[in-house]
């Protein structure tokens, strides 16, 4: 029987707790940089993609690039 990309993943978490710990602090702990210019840990960059403040900003930029380009009109 074949196993899925899931089970053996699963299966290595099981049999390796602090190796894939380790792997998880690694990858949260790194900083992202988002589009709207907000730094932050890479743990939390799904939940500020959802946010009102992430879209609020995203608005901002591009009124502030839309009114450059009727500037040099």
């Amino acid at each position: 029987m074949v196993m899925t990309t899931a089970e053996k993943s699963r299966r290595y978490r099981e049999k390796n707790p602090e190796r894939y710990r380790e792997s998880l602090r690694r990858w949260g702990n790194k900083n992202w940089y988002c589009e709207c210019g907000m730094e932050m840990k890479n743990q939390y960059r799904t939940h500020h993609l959802r946010t009102q403040k992430h879209e609020d900003r995203m608005e901002m930029l591009r009124l502030k690039e839309e009114i450059e380009s009727l500037k040099q009109v």
